[in-house]
């Protein structure tokens, strides 16, 4: 488009190359702008509000209900882990020591 619009010359080359970096990075500013302004407008100002309810906190029964359940699941998975090591005939190694 440059080369079109201005006459030839012996720098129309290099002066339309520049023009086409300057365009670049017009648009580019352009689109980083467009996307600090939506984020701005999207992000909530100020602090999340607190839910202070007593009705929501959890209890001791739940707590220890779900380590019990924690536990379990890591006895099921550590064993699955012993077999498929015995199947695989895969042995741990410890990672070597640089020298």
């Amino acid at each position: 488009r440059y080369l079109g619009s201005h006459p030839p010359g012996p720098r129309a080359q290099t002066v339309a190359a520049i023009h086409g970096y300057t365009v670049a990075f017009s648009v580019a500013c352009g689109l980083f702008l467009a996307g600090a302004v939506i984020t701005a407008v999207l992000l909530r100002s100020g602090r999340l509000p607190t839910n202070n309810s007593e009705d929501d906190a959890p209890t001791d029964e739940d707590d220890s209900v779900d380590v019990a359940a924690l536990q379990r699941r890591v006895a099921e998975l550590e064993s699955e882990n012993r077999y498929l090591q015995e199947v695989l005939h895969i042995r741990t190694v410890a990672a070597p020591t640089p020298s």
